[in-house]
């Protein structure tokens, strides 16, 4: 484990860092830090950390809208699936092997960066939703115990439904509210949201608010386009070093 000094100031860097992509894409914080923070400590203890500051840059965009109601209704099955499916895969995340769990965060980092960077769009009918929005709740979920991101089924899945853009923003906010609320229960029964990590957490808090600030500036002044890549590029190499340092 790092010094706490080091950590603490690795902290800073990655959830500023997160935060600013947030504040541009409306995504992404968690999947930054803790794929930053992996690459030196346990997923786990990554995720961990993320608790405080997700629920704090989220909780206002799933209630920031006219959509909460209507969207509920709508991903429902999405979200029960997404807090019970994590008790099943938990011990991957919490284990005192931490490299299955990094392997698998790689994985997924590289196999997201590499949809994103391809820039292909899916739909879903709403004829396949009442069977398959479960479906991708219990994969989110799982993904949760595993890797303690949810990223992927979930979010290229609400792209697929071709949502309004702030009825999109806001079910995005609906459902990294319900991952973090599913991790932290996780982290809470294996041990592994301890105080340290709660001060850490809370440490976490300032640099994410004022990434998601300075992100909103950089929205409007450049491309969308270059950023998203620039996103991805990132992200595709996160999940390339996890890799490499599992193998």
């Amino acid at each position: 484990m790092l010094d706490f000094t080091t950590l603490a100031g690795l902290i800073v860097v990655s959830y500023l860092l997160g935060g600013m992509v947030k504040g541009v894409v409306g995504l992404g914080l968690p999947t930054i830090a803790i794929g930053i923070l992996s690459l030196t400590v346990s997923p786990a203890f990554a995720a961990a950390v993320m608790v405080i500051p997700s629920f704090t840059t989220n909780f206002w965009q799933m209630l920031s809208g006219p959509y909460f109601r209507s969207l509920l209704r709508r991903l429902w099955p999405l979200l029960v699936a997404m807090a019970v499916a994590p008790w099943a895969t938990a011990r991957i995340l919490t284990g005192d092997d931490s490299s299955h769990a990094q392997l698998a965060l790689g994985c997924v980092l590289v196999a997201y960066a590499i949809l994103g960077l391809s820039g292909r769009q899916f739909s879903v009918a709403h004829a396949q939703e009442w069977w398959l929005t479960p479906v991708i709740g219990i994969g989110a979920g799982a993904m949760i115990g595993i890797t303690g991101i949810f990223l992927i089924p979930a979010i290229p899945y609400i792209a697929a439904l071709r949502l309004e853009r702030d009825e999109m923003v806001q079910a995005i906010g609906i459902i990294f509210m319900t991952g973090t609320v599913a991790l932290c229960a996780v982290l809470t029964a294996y041990d592994q949201f301890k105080l340290d990590q709660i001060g850490l957490s809370l440490l976490a808090v300032p640099p994410s608010i004022a990434g998601l600030v300075l992100g909103r500036r950089i929205r409007n002044v450049i491309s969308p386009e270059l950023f998203r890549r620039l996103f991805f590029g990132v992200i595709l190499i996160l999940g390339v070093s996890l890799i490499g340092r599992t193998l």
